[in-house]
């Protein structure tokens, strides 16, 4: 059975508390104002394959793809957005390349995302998801 968290639209205010279940351990301070998409779902039970590519070095991302995959994991999902998206590229080709060469990409999806600023103007983020999965 495969558990599912749906955020509906609000929007939050600097120092508002969210909650993201029925546990207080869920709570969280949010720092800056922030929408939240209309409609949002997470899949809790598939959380420890996908790997968010940021501003750590390429290689650091490339040691979690393949902890992620020698754990019995069939595939790993690399997510990332804005100027992350070529990191999120180079990970997926050095480790299919360098590394693991039983590995092939599954799919690729890219998308747009509309974001407000904290001045509430819209701002467009590209984003992109690669699946990566072993042979």
């Amino acid at each position: 059975m495969t558990m599912a968290l749906i955020l509906r639209s609000f929007r939050c205010h600097r120092g508002s508390l969210i909650s993201l279940g029925d546990s207080p351990k869920t709570l969280i301070q949010v720092s800056r104002d922030y929408r939240i998409p209309k409609q949002h779902t997470v899949n809790t039970m598939s959380q420890e394959n996908i790997i968010y590519i940021g501003r750590k070095p390429v290689m650091a991302y490339c040691l979690a793809v393949m902890t992620s995959l020698k754990d019995a994991q069939a595939e790993v999902i690399l997510m990332a957005r804005g100027r992350a998206i070529s990191k999120a590229v180079d990970v997926a080709e050095v480790v299919r390349n360098q590394f693991i060469s039983d590995l092939s990409v599954k799919e690729i999806s890219i998308g747009t995302e509309q974001l407000e600023t904290e001045d509430g103007s819209p701002r467009n983020i590209s984003n992109i998801s690669i699946v990566l999965a072993k042979d």
